[in-house]
């Protein structure tokens, strides 16, 4: 849980502008709620993206940084045909999520951190953080928990490569955060059609030159891809403490940027 010092809801009007008089990181959390295969909850995404933040918040107790509200709802397109899974459209990701680093701004924020827990929005995220640079003249970052790394040996080239989704990486770092949401005798190896398709192309696969757009059930009829069967509790610890320190230390990059 991420601790009252760093939420902006939690602070007053008059505190928010004492904060704002000062430099100071605001970070925009934007999460989903979709299906993540038999085994996991439909809160995994902003499970994994508040677990890492609220750890890398802990390693930075110093830091002027503040942490809009959760948008636990994004980008989901691809997973519409599961039950349960929500979504916006992208106008309107773009749309809402901007006006909400406006009203920040008109507080006095002009640093802030779009912290993604979703790969179906990186796209938004990106167009997000350049128009609010572009109309705002904030300073704006983006960034995707999957880009903050893997601790080495601990999954394999294959599973980096593969496990989109609700794989080794997702599972482990559930079973870590919030283990009673797991269903473990539901896990498996499940296999990506993408690798197949694609295996004997130059140009249109993954790592190449061009990508196709996909749906959930076209990677595997299960939603999940990758090898959640091989995900343990260790290395879900190991994976959310590296992540943790990349993020604590973008936080400490992110504030050393001129406005």
């Amino acid at each position: 849980m991420i601790s009252d010092k760093f939420l902006w809801a939690s602070k007053n009007s008059a505190e928010i502008a004492v904060a704002m008089a000062s430099p100071h990181l605001v970070v925009l959390p934007v999460a989903a709620t979709e299906q993540h295969g038999p085994h996991l909850p439909l809160s995994t995404d902003t499970d994994i993206l508040e677990g890492i933040l609220s750890h890398a918040l802990a390693l930075s107790a110093d830091l002027p940084v503040l942490v809009l509200p959760t948008q636990t709802v994004g980008l989901s397109s691809e997973h519409m045909n599961f039950a349960g899974s929500l979504t916006l459209t992208p106008e309107l990701c773009l749309a809402s999520w901007f006006s909400l680093l406006q009203s920040a701004n008109k507080a006095g924020a002009k640093r802030f951190l779009i912290l993604n827990g979703h790969g179906g929005q990186t796209s938004v995220c990106e167009l997000l953080a350049g128009r609010a640079r572009f109309e705002l003249g904030v300073q704006a970052i983006w960034s995707h928990v999957d880009g903050l790394g893997l601790p080495k040996d601990v999954i394999s080239d294959q599973e980096r490569r593969i496990g989109l989704h609700a794989g080794q990486v997702e599972t482990a770092l559930m079973m870590a955060l919030q283990p009673q949401r797991v269903q473990l005798d539901k896990r498996a190896d499940f296999a990506s059609t993408r690798e197949s398709l694609t295996q004997n192309n130059t140009q249109l696969r993954s790592g190449g030159a061009a990508r196709y757009a996909w749906r959930a059930e076209d990677l595997n009829q299960s939603g999940a891809v990758g090898a959640a069967n091989k995900a343990s509790k260790e290395q879900g610890v190991a994976i959310l403490n590296h992540r943790a320190k990349s993020l604590a230390q973008l936080f400490e990059e992110a504030l050393q940027l001129p406005t």
